[in-house]
């Protein structure tokens, strides 16, 4: 939908092979949050079925159905930036490469069918001013296993 998008798409593909260039010892990492980032961009209508329950019923289906069905662009998505950042992406292990593919898909689905965000909750005084107490954890909901997975690919070097 965006012509932009691809354009930046693009452009992170060349920053994953100049990122392997400079920094080979963090080429792994990168591969892994460029992937995050593509099936983020991929996932929209995953987004807009998952914050309409009006449009799930309308769509017909199940409700996990009709999310895993709009799960299928973003997860291709995250499988064809793997195979084009693959020579980029440091040593990899052919079942630890599916683990991770399939960590970082979980993660864009954990952050596409997040909740609306809620500023309802209690709220605590720092010294920038009031804080919502649960803001963190609705936007942590998907980066949250991005780190997980990103731990996995450093300490077990897949």
């Amino acid at each position: 939908r965006r012509a932009a998008a691809l354009a930046v798409c693009g452009a992170l593909v060349l920053a994953q092979y100049a990122v392997a260039v400079v920094a080979r010892a963090v080429a792994g990492v990168a591969q892994v949050i460029g992937a995050y980032l593509v099936a983020g961009w991929l996932a929209s209508g995953l987004r807009t079925v998952g914050g309409s329950s009006a449009l799930r019923r309308a769509l017909g289906g199940g409700e996990l159905g009709t999310r895993l069905a709009h799960l299928v662009v973003p997860a291709l998505g995250a499988a064809l930036w793997w195979l084009v950042t693959l020579p980029a992406g440091g040593p990899s292990v052919g079942a630890g490469t599916l683990v991770l593919w399939a960590g970082v898909v979980a993660a864009a689905y954990r952050g596409a069918t997040r909740k609306p965000m809620f500023y309802g909750a209690g709220a605590f005084d720092t010294p920038l001013g009031m804080f919502p107490a649960g803001i963190l954890l609705q936007l942590a909901r998907g980066p949250d296993l991005l780190g997980v997975v990103i731990a996995l690919r450093v300490l077990l070097k897949w």
